[in-house]
Formats: C-alpha cells, structure tokens, sequence
C-alpha cells in the first residue's frame, strides 16, 4: 500500500511541504500500527543509506545554502557505523506521540491516541508533525 507523507523541508528558495510516497507493506489499522511501520520504513531507508554511503555527492551553492539553513552541509554520507535500534526507534516514535511531541494528522484530522482506528486507502495523506518547545525570554 502507498501512502503519501508530507515531510516539511528547510529552504531558503522553496520553504515548503513536499509529499513523499512511502510503500507499506501492510495496511495499518491503528495509529499504534502506523507509527510502528513508518518507524521501520525510516530504519530501513537510513540503513540502506548507510550501506550505500561509499558514493559521494557533489555539491552546488544551491545546496549548501540551503543546507546552511537547517545548520549542516555535509556530503550525505554516514560516518558512524552503528546501526540503529529498531525496537528502541519505535517505542521512541510511540512515547513521541503519547507526550504530544510528534502529532499526526491523516487528511487533516488528528488523531488523538494510540489505539485510534483508521481506514488508509492509497489516497489518504499523512502529515507528522514534531512540535517544537520554546524557551527564552519576552523582549
């Protein structure tokens, strides 16, 4: 099944919201069950990229400024050689959602605990949003 997500992307030029389809496996019928396969599909493509590192981007001013934006420019490659936790990435993801830090919203409606039941067809349009706490002072 196809599902689109929309993935907000720092840029200087484009400062927008960009879909992305992301295969799953299953049908998820749970917002417990989409966080955990979303999870996984995350886990999977950043191992993929650790595996798939030896090749080197080159890059353009283009890139580097909007890369300097969201404060890296790198070349892409991973350096570390760990590989993550998979249980630990989704109880992580799961804790995320229960303390109101990530809040999911599937075509335009938020959904509200773990144990929510939904219905995805490949239309349906997923946005995760990780909140943000801010601290300092009032001027």
């Amino acid at each position: 099944m196809k599902i689109k997500i929309n993935i907000k992307k720092i840029s200087k030029r484009n400062n927008l919201i960009q879909s992305i389809i992301y295969d799953y496996p299953i049908c998820p019928d749970t917002v417990d069950v989409l966080i955990e396969e979303t999870v996984k599909l995350c886990v999977k493509e950043y191992e993929d990229r650790q595996e798939n590192s030896e090749m080197i981007k080159v890059l353009t001013m283009d890139s580097i400024e909007d890369s300097s934006l969201s404060g890296k420019v790198s070349f892409g490659r991973n350096y570390g050689d760990k590989k993550p936790n998979l249980d630990k990435a989704v109880a992580n993801a799961k804790q995320s959602f229960e303390d109101g830090i990530v809040v999911i919203f599937i075509d335009g409606v938020q959904m509200k605990n773990l144990e929510d039941s939904i219905v995805l067809s490949d239309n349906n349009e997923i946005t995760f949003v990780k909140m943000i706490m801010l601290s300092g002072r009032m001027w």
